[in-house]
């Protein structure tokens, strides 16, 4: 089978591209022919180098939306694919069917309820996301949340498609690299309690809340330090914030850290952090940073809600949104902890473990082999 997904943007700045490069080898690997349309731009091209060697790269150019549109459906139609993968549905992702070719759509956010998402955008979103259940022969939803959203979208409009719940995951070709950063890290933190969190730093993704509940963890004790890796959204909020509270030596801003070198600092950290809003935003999304914090075994401290509750059950290391006493206590346990309290088959959630369970109910719905 000839499968090709279609992407959007620089993964490093829009996300969606990881399933793609995460499936493409494990697909490979059961014998199929996978092709990425990307954006043509040196983070794409590395990670495509990095990730998925063997998939095809069709690479079409930066434009505006009719543009890129026109470029995607070409070079479709040229690959000829038996089935096309939408890892995000945007006007730029808006395909032109052809009746040989199956077409699904992933939907890992819900962007109609995004706070900033407001007025005529808004309403853009929330078409797309009607227009997704007649247009496309199959949904993929990367949260619970997400996947009852659309099975109700799709019983109100008497329609028989199929809806398969499958969240990020791992690759542990990439988590568990060998990197000569490792040492150097070890040295530089030594003696420390590492406490990590990776993500873009807004304050809408609740990173204020860890600085925050560090500010207050540092009145107990002096040996930790906080690595804040991601983009600059809001870095001066972060330096303003490390200035005026006195944390200096006590958060470590790497800011974007390259894939091939996650995996040293993931190896030296004692706790992860990945914040959670209660918003219909947060229930709905699926924070990515979940399933690759999961296979170092170390506590992620992170609320009840959402992907996260899914994942880790009733046995997390939660504490309550915007409640940053509680977070700090809950990160102070966590940095100290010699064994897990819960008990996660990881290997359920590597790219691999995805795959077969999507080239299931493909054969299960569609009858592709």
């Amino acid at each position: 089978m000839k499968i090709c997904f279609i992407t959007t943007g620089d993964i490093c700045q829009i996300a969606t591209m990881k399933r793609a490069t995460g499936m493409a080898e494990p697909l490979i690997r059961a014998s199929h022919e996978v092709a990425i349309a990307a954006l043509d731009c040196a983070n794409n091209r590395e990670r495509f180098r990095l990730e998925c060697p063997n998939a095809v790269p069709l690479f079409f150019n930066q434009g505006n939306q009719i543009s890129e549109i026109r470029q995607k459906n070409k070079l479709i139609k040229a690959w000829k694919p038996d089935m096309v993968y939408v890892c995000a549905f945007t006007f730029r992702n808006f395909p032109l069917k052809t009746k040989q070719t199956k077409y699904f759509v992933e939907h890992s956010e819900l962007r109609s309820a995004i706070p900033d998402n407001k007025g005529a955008k808004r309403y853009l979103d929330m078409l797309l996301e009607n227009l997704s259940v007649s247009l496309f022969d199959g949904q993929i939803c990367a949260s619970r949340y997400l996947e009852k959203y659309f099975r109700q979208k799709i019983e109100k409009h008497s329609l028989r498609k199929p809806v398969l719940y499958s969240p990020y995951a791992y690759n542990p070709a990439i988590m568990f690299a060998q990197n000569p950063l490792f040492d150097s890290l070890k040295e530089k933190y030594a003696g420390k309690k590492i406490i990590l969190y990776m993500g873009t730093l807004t304050l809408n993704y609740g990173f204020g809340d860890i600085l925050k509940a560090v500010e207050l963890l540092k009145t107990d004790r002096k040996d930790f330090v906080l690595l804040l890796m991601g983009k600059e959204k809001h870095k001066n909020y972060v330096n303003n914030f490390i200035n005026e509270n006195d944390l200096n030596g006590f958060v470590d801003y790497p800011g974007y850290v390259a894939e091939n070198d996650l995996s040293s600092y993931f190896c030296i950290a004692d706790a992860f952090v990945s914040p959670i809003n209660n918003t219909i935003q947060d229930i709905a999304r699926c924070p990515s940073k979940l399933f690759m914090y999961l296979p170092f075994e170390k506590p992620t401290v992170t609320c009840k809600i959402g992907e996260a509750k899914e994942l880790f059950g009733d046995k997390g290391y939660y504490y309550q949104p915007n409640n940053t006493k509680q977070f700090a206590e809950v990160l102070n346990d966590a940095i100290d902890t010699a064994t897990l309290k819960y008990n996660i088959n990881v290997e359920k959630h590597s790219w691999e473990y995805r795959t077969t369970e999507f080239l299931n109910w493909i054969k299960e719905n569609y009858n592709l082999q």
